[in-house]
């Protein structure tokens, strides 16, 4: 990614830096883990293989499907506007996208006692269910109106004065966050 940035490659060469530099980590991560765990064990078991896709492809394609709405619009913009502009938007859009690792997070944690509730009553998962929505749905507004808000601010603290030109996308993106 530095080589694409010095010798100013391209837009289209940033994206296999990103390819590449993603592909690294992973086999770093696999040796990583193979050394400190233990040897994976590749035998392909059929029926267990042919459980886990039927099982797991609506994740796959929701993961997918999202992944494409992330990069689409870069390429989109990029079509419409110059790098300047792809830079002010992609600034908050990764900024943002980096964000949603927090409610990911709690619902990772509150899923546990959702499905113990669950095995005793549906009352008692009904109001678990209602309780972490209205926390969830809460907290994001009162987040929501600090970036629209404050969106100066924050440009400015998480990006620098460079990018003034992102506070509109920056409220757009943080509306977005609902």
């Amino acid at each position: 990614i530095l080589i694409v940035k010095y010798f100013d490659l391209g837009f289209t060469s940033l994206f296999i830096g990103f390819l590449i530099a993603n592909f690294i980590r992973n086999i770093f991560c696999f040796i990583i883990a193979w050394r400190k765990f233990l040897l994976p064990n590749f035998k392909l078991i059929f029926p267990v293989s042919k459980f886990l896709v039927k099982e797991s492809y609506t994740i796959c394609l929701f993961i997918l499907i999202n992944q494409a709405f992330v990069y689409a619009d870069l390429f989109i913009l990029k079509a419409f506007k110059n790098t300047y502009g792809v830079s002010m938007f992609y600034g908050p859009h990764n900024f943002f996208s980096l964000l949603n690792i927090i409610p990911a997070a709690l619902m990772v944690s509150i899923f546990p006692s959702l499905s113990r509730a669950a095995s005793t009553s549906v009352a008692t998962l009904t109001y678990g269910f209602e309780k972490s929505f209205r926390i969830l749905v809460l907290s994001t507004l009162f987040i929501i109106i600090l970036f629209v808000i404050y969106a100066n601010q924050f440009v400015m603290i998480f990006f620098g004065k460079e990018f003034q030109g992102a506070i509109q996308p920056f409220q757009i993106l943080a509306i977005g966050l609902i």
